[in-house]
């Protein structure tokens, strides 16, 4: 239920979240209003949450982005410098089928792909292939602390699922490529 702060340069302040700084589209609408945007409207909603947030002293951004290769995906790759992506994906074969595709968009982009993670996996849905950086099992305690707006990693610094994320955040700045740039402060329209 939080809002950013906004100065009179119209820059927004991130929200303080377990410690990181956060900006999303939900903290700026509604919470029952429907996003039925075009292209061009989500193009421009993310280089605004991106470049007209006031972030401090940032190692790494992280934007979460939905799954596909719609126009979301190609302002990201094209107008922000990105140093890699790290695909996530649920065990289902739809899902699984947008991995394949936004693989195959992220290469043709030649965007560095970090890796995979597996989501959501149900007991004997582990297909035992390696070339995933995390295989995250489905747990219901996770999805409870999310609708009470808290997370696993500061409430349950025991949990297996907790030990594996630490594990993955530790693991993934030595699988990044050369940065392609610096956090960016401003974005270049095309």
């Amino acid at each position: 239920n939080q809002q950013p702060e906004v100065g009179a340069d119209k820059v927004m302040q991130p929200v303080m979240a377990a410690g990181l700084q956060t900006m999303s589209i939900g903290y700026l609408v509604a919470p029952d209003a429907a996003l039925a945007w075009r292209g061009p409207m989500i193009s421009s909603a993310l280089k605004q949450l991106v470049q007209k947030t006031a972030w401090d002293n940032v190692d790494y951004m992280i934007l979460d982005m939905p799954p596909g290769t719609g126009d979301i995906h190609l302002t990201m790759c094209q107008q922000i410098p990105v140093t890699g992506v790290i695909v996530v994906a649920t065990p289902q074969k739809v899902a699984m089928a947008d991995v394949t595709r936004a693989i195959a968009m992220y290469k043709k982009l030649k965007v560095p792909i970090i890796g995979q993670i597996l989501n959501m996996i149900h007991d004997g849905q582990d297909n035992n292939n390696d070339q995933y950086l995390a295989k995250l099992p489905w747990d219901l305690s996770i999805m409870d602390l999310s609708d009470n707006g808290k997370n696993i990693i500061t409430e349950s610094k025991n949990h297996v699922i907790t030990q594996q994320l630490l594990q993955l955040a530790r693991k993934i700045p030595e699988l990044l490529p050369a940065t392609r740039g610096a956090i960016p402060t401003k974005i270049t329209t095309k």
